[in-house]
């Protein structure tokens, strides 16, 4: 039996639970001249996230890459502008000068030089974000993106 339009959609957005941040990385001047580097929100969307089982598991034990996870999201103009030199970041991202002496539970905030921090509800702890090894079409129908991403 066929599932109905509402089933379908239901389902999917059972499997897309994860909310995803990916940044990238840019060049800016100072009111000096010199040039910095700082991460910028480049996308933020639904993904579904799963980690290594059977033979992936034990090619990426072999070289010896810790906490090795797949991200998969839906292909569109903008995601599939993502490439290995960007970051991942589980949740949403606010970008703040200094962090606040109080932050707001679930919120994460990053300072200019990159560094991305949560509030537990006694202090703050530092998220340390996904580099991204490889990005690709899944299906090679341009319906789903693979991203492969360790910490």
């Amino acid at each position: 039996m066929l599932k109905s339009k509402k089933e379908v959609m239901r389902d999917v957005g059972r499997t897309l639970s994860c909310k995803l941040t990916v940044q990238c990385r840019v060049v800016r001047t100072d009111e000096n001249g010199y040039p910095y580097e700082e991460w910028q929100n480049f996308v933020t969307v639904w993904a579904a996230k799963r980690g290594l089982g059977g033979r992936e598991y034990y090619v990426a034990a072999a070289v010896q890459s810790e906490h090795d996870v797949v991200f998969t999201m839906r292909y569109n103009q903008t995601t599939s502008q993502i490439t290995p030199e960007m970051r991942i970041i589980e949740g949403t991202v606010d970008t703040v000068a200094e962090l606040p002496e109080e932050g707001e539970m679930g919120k994460k905030y990053m300072e200019p030089d990159g560094t991305v921090y949560y509030w537990t509800g006694t202090g703050y702890e530092q998220e340390k974000p996904y580099n991204i090894k490889s990005a690709s079409d899944r299906y090679g129908d341009k319906h789903w993106l693979e991203i492969r991403a360790s910490r």
